[in-house]
């Protein structure tokens, strides 16, 4: 098994090195780790040589790394978050990958063996709390050198640590140790259930005030689709609608459609590049659900924006009274989030166990708000 690892960080002691240092302990076989700040590699000049040739015009390290991502099982990007992304160093590195896409776009041509990699993230902060557009970055890079996103590690408190010797909570060192015994021991052989459930796990995020601008920007694109004369309304709903709550980063979408359109059309609106179709046959749908699209799942994971559109005619739903009495009482909104992170331990990998094990909650909640 071969590993690679890029390092985004300039200290020898510092966060980011020490859980590389303690996720190379417990890996098998080969590791190489690239370090943005030490090796010889200039960033992407924009040159177009790549264009018409097989090779980038900068002769450097990189063509080494190059060959490394080839044959690499494991690629793990580790770095420090500066103003809320990894660093201007790492990203000058990953701006050669450049040629990867150059390659696929105008020379119709595959660089990369085709073979299933594992990809990797490992972040460390001063303690904002916010990692999410590092940890979109990360992933799309990841996707650009054709792995697929299986976990990440967040440390987050490192100015609270000394000057020249980084201590990390047993907590943090107890994940980068589950996560190298994971990536040392994946099989080589999955059937489909066990790869869906592997690069579509159960994500949480702490609330990203940019998820209602997600809704009205996906809104809007539904409305030209479909048009606005086959809709009767368009709602937010889920974890992603509702203010400060810890939620997977889904936008769910009700679209509620006028009883006369027909549903093949609708069906045959939506692109197929970018939705995906689920119909009552073969699907656990839910029972008001005519259709149901899936926008954001690629073939290696998820995109940076995900979103459920669920297709119903016009009707009172529990899932916007279920919303709405949190937003009213963010004590149970507390609660709830409190749940989420309990079962998540339980179910990353399971997303029916774990919609299932919120049943009872949402049953109880949802019986208040119909009395309102």
């Amino acid at each position: 098994m071969k590993t690679l690892i890029f390092n985004g960080s300039p200290r020898n002691n510092g966060g980011t090195a020490t859980l590389i240092k303690e996720l190379e302990k417990n890996l098998a076989g080969e590791v190489n780790v690239i370090s943005s700040y030490k090796a010889n590699i200039s960033p992407c000049i924009d040159c177009r040589y790549c264009w018409t040739n097989d090779k980038c015009s900068i002769d450097d390290e990189m063509q080494k790394v190059y060959r490394l991502i080839n044959e690499a099982d494991n690629i793990i990007i580790a770095s420090p978050i500066y103003f809320g992304e990894i660093t201007g160093s790492l990203l000058g590195l990953m701006s050669r990958l450049q040629y990867y896409y150059v390659a696929r776009k105008f020379r119709n041509t595959e660089i990369l063996s085709v073979k299933k990699r594992n990809g990797v993230l490992i972040l460390v902060d001063g303690g904002d709390g916010y990692a999410d557009n590092a940890m979109s970055i990360g992933k799309a890079l990841l996707r650009k050198m054709k792995s697929e996103f299986i976990g990440s590690v967040y440390f987050s408190g490192t100015e609270n640590v000394p000057k020249n010797k980084t201590i990390v909570p047993e907590n943090i060192f107890a994940e980068i140790k589950a996560l190298s015994i994971n990536l040392s021991k994946i099989p080589d052989t999955e059937t489909d259930q066990e790869r869906q459930a592997r690069i579509y796990p159960i994500l949480l995020s702490e609330y990203n005030p940019a998820w209602p601008q997600w809704f009205a920007e996906e809104k809007v694109n539904l409305e030209r689709l479909i048009g606005i004369e086959n809709i009767a309304r368009i709602s937010h709903f889920g974890g992603t609608s509702i203010p400060g709550l810890t939620a997977k980063p889904t936008v769910d979408i009700l679209l509620e459609i006028v009883e006369t359109i027909d549903i093949e059309e609708l069906i045959a609106s939506m692109p197929n590049e970018e939705y995906t179709c689920l119909r009552k046959e073969g699907n656990s749908l839910s029972e008001h659900d005519r259709v149901m699209f899936l926008k954001g799942y690629t073939d290696t994971g998820f995109a940076d924006k995900v979103f459920h559109i669920h297709v119903r005619y016009p009707g009172s739903y529990d899932e916007l009274r279920f919303r709405d009495y949190l937003i009213a009482h963010p004590e149970n909104a507390v609660e709830y989030a409190d749940l989420k992170r309990k079962l998540f331990k339980d179910y990353e990998h399971d997303r029916d166990g774990y919609t299932a094990a919120k049943g009872e909650f949402i049953r109880r909640v949802t019986k208040k708000a119909r009395k309102l």
